[in-house]
């Protein structure tokens, strides 16, 4: 369904929104992956008790879609950066992956170190 403003109008005429995940995933070029990621329990240890499930389901409904055209992807999430290895062992599997462009946008920082969070993979 095309987006439609508060006031009726179509402003802006290329954005959508579908329950057709599968179906849209065919023709799009551009994804973007918005969410968080809730902890498992208490947050007293916040590695290794992270529900990532909706992030999985999402990555691998876009690896598994047709490769039709080339795909990018934003990753806009809260998901930690001592992770990325987990991230790239779902994308490695990946056949086609000359048609796949991931960028990662993450919001999960220490206070104070986020360039280092950024550089340093497991920090």
């Amino acid at each position: 369904m095309p987006f439609q403003s508060q006031n009726g109008s179509n402003e802006c005429q290329n954005l959508y929104f579908s329950s057709d995940i599968d179906g849209e995933l065919v023709n799009c070029q551009v994804i973007f992956i918005a969410m968080d990621i809730p902890l498992m329990g208490l947050p007293k240890i916040i590695k290794g008790s992270l529900d990532i499930r909706n992030w999985e389901d999402a990555i691998r409904a876009i690896l598994y879609s047709p490769p039709a055209q080339p795909k990018y992807v934003a990753i806009k999430s809260t998901f930690p950066v001592d992770h990325k290895s987990h991230i790239a062992d779902i994308l490695h599997g990946y056949d086609h992956s000359e048609h796949l462009h991931v960028i990662a946008i993450p919001e999960f920082f220490s206070v104070g170190t986020t360039l280092d969070d950024l550089t340093i993979l497991l920090k």
